[in-house]
């Protein structure tokens, strides 16, 4: 059986990768709006986007640990198929 190629998860991984720089740049934007003054209903709303954001990191955070666990996997059986 054909094993499945490590570079479309390498792909994943990359998109998912600027996927999660955008959200931190959108994090810290909200950071530094949240270190001026502001009205506590809009303290409230930036507070829900931050965490929003932080929810989404962290889902594509477990997304890019499991395509890296699987590239580990499909080159070990990748070196298993070449030294046989």
């Amino acid at each position: 059986a054909a094993l499945p190629d490590p570079e479309e998860a390498r792909r994943k991984q990359e998109k998912l990768e600027t996927l999660m720089h955008e959200l931190q740049r959108e994090k810290s934007e909200l950071e530094t709006r949240l270190a001026t003054p502001l009205p506590p209903q809009e303290i409230g709303t930036i507070g829900s986007a931050m965490h929003e954001l932080d929810e989404e990191l962290a889902a594509h955070e477990e997304e890019w640990l499991a395509l890296s666990e699987e590239i580990e996997t499909i080159e070990r059986a990748l070196r298993r198929e070449d030294s046989i």
